[in-house]
């Protein structure tokens, strides 16, 4: 561990050992570039998963027409509900010829079963700081908006 700068220097290496010998992307870049890295590392697992990466994933959506964008979207919602429906519980069987409503609906089972919610929802499990105990019911999690409207309080201190 001693021979390293960085955990930064590790995932690099790691990157070059795994995919430096790969023709289709630029080795520099993956040393150098940590989006381009994560970008890469994020194809060639959705490959080993057995998706293709093309399918689900648009990081440059300029030129490309909407139905294209829908559909990959779309399939983007898909492949990720299947891979979080089959890391919560890999025993669930999930057909074929399924439809994304069918699939939200196998989520939500999967979801009242484990009491993880699915991540779509915008909902996560949190942890108290204190004690390491999960709260009761998941959190909703993201960016709270707030307005100030100062002028309604100049109004109502002129109004008295």
């Amino acid at each position: 561990p001693e021979d390293f700068e960085d955990d930064e220097e590790i995932r690099r290496l790691y990157i070059h050992e795994w995919l430096g010998e790969n023709p289709e992307y630029d080795t520099d870049m993956l040393i150098m570039d940590r989006v381009y890295a994560r970008r890469v590392v994020l194809r060639e697992w959705l490959r080993e998963k057995g998706i293709d990466p093309d399918d689900v994933l648009l990081f440059d959506n300029r030129g490309v027409p909407i139905a294209e964008r829908e559909r990959i979207d779309e399939n983007a919602i898909f492949v990720s509900l299947v891979l979080w429906i089959q890391a919560q519980k890999p025993d669930t069987v999930i057909p074929d010829d399924v439809s994304l409503r069918d699939l939200y609906e196998i989520a939500n089972r999967v979801e009242f079963e484990t009491g993880i919610p699915v991540p779509h929802y915008g909902k996560h499990l949190l942890y108290d700081g204190r004690t390491g105990e999960p709260f009761d019911r998941p959190v909703a999690v993201g960016y709270v908006h707030m307005l100030k409207l100062a002028h309604l309080v100049e109004d109502k201190v002129h109004a008295r």
